[in-house]
């Protein structure tokens, strides 16, 4: 969020420019007032070097309503920032997710729209498009030449420049900026133009890391269930289970394995699985199933009446091809 709002600010900045020839000024002013009056702007082919030496590009739409799309290319993937109504929402890979301290939700971010509690962003933003900002700015620059001219996305521009860097403004009406280049203090550049529409809405279904149902279902064993003594050929064991987020993504079938082992040697006597059904957020289900080996009933013949009882539950969304991210602790069980 942070390397945005610079962006933003920086670019506010670069529209800072003061005194000039009255030609120059003549093509200047007409265009802070169209930049002033138009309703949408769309930055392109953003490139600014970062103070690692890397270049950070991208580009922004936004309109005056406090809606915008932003795109930025990073070292550790492309981030996608969304602004409706100055409440912002970010889409990334999971790589990026990982790079920015979310590695234990990173999977169940990814891809999709989450929401962001940083409202600088949506402020900033404002901030830049607003007028007075943008004034502002302008009392700040000097030496402000014209240079050459050149067709910049099929219109003719005209350079203007100072030590700082560039602009450059369409010869025709409407006179408009269409390219900046900045210099100093650090490089950054864009193209711009005036789209005639553009509109965001919502996303539906977006996740907030502050709302938990918002994220993809994780099921969890909380206890073993007290069910009736196990008979001498078949023992029926159970789990209770919650859900610490929200739905189960497609194709997610969670499952619970109960193992049983021997009481003095820990040894295998078996086990069994049973599917988990829809748990909604925060509510317990009660899974069993019935453990029925030749060595559970050979144990059971031999006089002894205690065993271990463990459990584990699968989580395929979130286990990834890992180890079940759940377990029950091992309880000794009659």
């Amino acid at each position: 969020m942070a390397g945005i709002i610079a962006l933003l600010l920086l670019m506010g900045s670069l529209f800072g420019i003061g005194p000039l020839s009255k030609s120059a000024d003549q093509y200047y002013t007409e265009a802070k007032i169209n930049f002033d009056q138009a309703a949408i702007l769309k930055a392109t082919n953003l490139r600014a070097t970062q103070p690692d030496g890397s270049a950070l590009t991208g580009e922004i739409e936004w309109n005056r309503n406090g809606d915008a799309m932003v795109t930025r290319n990073l070292k550790a993937g492309k981030e996608e920032i969304m602004l409706v109504r100055y409440k912002s929402f970010v889409r990334g890979d999971r790589a990026l997710w990982e790079s920015l301290g979310q590695k234990q939700l990173a999977k169940g971010l990814a891809g999709r729209w989450v929401v962001s509690h940083d409202s600088t962003l949506g402020r900033n933003l404002s901030e830049f498009v607003n007028t007075t900002e943008w004034d502002k700015g302008t009392r700040s620059r000097t030496a402000l030449q014209k240079g050459e001219t050149k067709t910049i996305n099929g219109r003719a521009a005209l350079r203007l420049s100072d030590p700082t860097g560039e602009i450059w403004v369409t010869t025709q009406q409407p006179t408009q900026v269409v390219r900046v280049r900045i210099t100093a203090p650090s490089a950054f550049s864009y193209d711009l133009s005036y789209p005639s529409s553009f509109s965001v809405a919502a996303p539906a279904n977006a996740i907030d890391r502050d709302d938990p149902k918002t994220l993809p279902a994780l099921y969890r064993i909380v206890a073993h269930d007290s069910l009736p003594p196990c008979d001498p050929a078949a023992c029926r064991l159970g789990e209770v289970v919650t859900n610490d987020y929200g739905g189960l993504t497609p194709g997610d079938k969670p499952k619970v394995t109960i193992k049983v082992s021997r009481a003095d040697n820990r040894q295998s006597l078996g086990e069994c699985t049973a599917d988990v059904p829809v748990i909604p957020h925060a509510e317990t289900v009660k899974v069993s199933c019935v453990v029925a080996s030749q060595a559970l009933i050979d144990y059971a013949n031999s006089g002894q009446t205690t065993f271990y009882h463990t459990a584990v539950i699968t989580n395929p969304f979130w286990d990834d091809g890992q180890p079940p991210s759940g377990q029950s602790p091992s309880q000794p069980q009659g």
